[in-house]
């Protein structure tokens, strides 16, 4: 899934944005404190709602420009990443990209028909989360 979102707001809003969420999912998975600028390598055992656990791990961290990590479940290992480009002092363009790789042909089969299902939902989503920082960037 490839989302390409142009966003009214600098890129560093939105970047800290994003790096806020990722400390809050970590304080409240591990109660661990790493300090914002040096995330890359971390990694951290999630808890999902459904009781399915998942290791995540910040493979990269770009300030202001870009945001990986990978997140590693019994069958799955979804990579995604945000890539960050200013296109003027206070416009941007975020691309999220996420990709996942299965074990088994079953499962293969089972992600793509969920993809089916899910993916405009997820897309929409994703794009309306992005709209909404914006927003409340514009709303300051």
């Amino acid at each position: 899934m490839i989302i390409t979102q142009k966003l009214n707001c600098p890129a560093s809003y939105i970047y800290d944005k994003i790096i806020a969420s990722v400390m809050f999912d970590i304080m409240n998975n591990t109660d661990k404190r790493p300090k914002k600028d040096f995330l890359k390598n971390f990694s951290y055992k999630k808890q999902f709602r459904n009781g399915s656990y998942a290791t995540i791990t910040i493979t990269e961290q770009i300030k202001n420009e870009q945001y990986n990590y990978e997140t590693k479940t019994a069958v799955n290992c979804y990579t995604s990443s945000y890539v960050i480009v200013p296109l003027s002092e206070n416009t941007c363009q975020v691309t999220y990209n996420e990709t996942v790789k299965t074990s088994s042909l079953l499962q293969r089969a089972n992600d793509f028909i969920m993809r089916l299902f899910v993916m405009h939902n997820r897309k929409k989503m994703m794009k309306n989360m992005l709209l909404q920082m914006a927003s409340d960037y514009q709303k300051n």
